[in-house]
This record gives C-alpha cells, structure tokens and sequence, in this order.
C-alpha cells in the first residue's frame, strides 16, 4: 500500500515538475489563456493602472513579470546604473 502511495506521488511530481508555464500558456487557444491569464493576475491588474488600459497588451506582457517583495532597507538598483527591465512599485 505504501509503494502505490508513493508511486502516485513520484508520478504525480514527474508530471508536473518538467513542465515549463509558458509552454503551457502557448499550446492553449488565445481566448483561453487570455482568460486565465487575467484571472491569474486579477490582483497584481488591480494594483497597476498600465495593466488595466488594454486587456491584450495584459495578456501578452503579464507572463513575463516577476514579483519581488524588498524590505525597505534593500535596493533595486543605484541611481544612474544600467537596467533592462521594467519597474512598478505598489509602495515605495
């Protein structure tokens, strides 16, 4: 009995663990990531005014953004370094 637990486990794990979101996001029709991707990222929309202007550009961009939470005694970055992405603060 143990073994089919942990076999249903290690399967359950193999699954899941190779697969990469964005692949995922890519093999399904464009309505429906569409869709969940909005509803995935209702909060994070809420939060941020340039998300709610064009629900496509949403879409599209959302996937690829990162949440971080800094204490405030952390840094981003250093006035005048060189960045190459995009920052929104919810607080700062």
């Amino acid at each position: 009995m143990l073994n089919l637990f942990l076999s249903r486990i290690n399967h359950r794990d193999n699954v899941y663990t190779w697969l990469d979101p964005q692949e995922l996001l890519k093999e399904l029709p464009t309505n429906l990531r569409s869709h969940l991707i909005l509803f995935s990222y209702a909060k994070l929309i809420r939060n941020i005014r340039l998300l709610k202007i064009d629900p496509n550009f949403t879409a599209t961009i959302c996937p690829y953004l990162k949440i971080l939470t800094l204490r405030t005694d952390e840094m981003i970055y250093r006035q005048d370094d060189p960045s190459m992405e995009s920052i929104f603060t919810k607080k700062s």
